[in-house]
């Protein structure tokens, strides 16, 4: 790891805008994830209801009724 001490009051005066910049952004990516996130539960949500009335099954393995009739 590397330390880097500044002296120069420009540059912190520059350091410091782009800090602030940056937690003026925070709210607004924070609601964005939240919106992203709540959008892919519900369309995984509404995915599974859509299995549901179709009568896919979502396991991959055969049903039992499958099974026993193919042996």
């Amino acid at each position: 790891m590397m330390t880097v001490t500044i002296d120069d009051a420009q540059v912190m005066a520059a350091l410091e805008k782009l800090r602030a910049r940056v937690q003026n952004t925070k709210p607004a990516l924070t609601d964005i994830g939240e919106e992203l996130v709540s959008r892919i539960l519900e369309a995984s949500s509404a995915r599974r209801r859509r299995m549901a009335r179709s009568g896919h099954r979502s396991s991959k393995r055969p049903s039992l009724a499958v099974r026993a009739g193919s042996g």
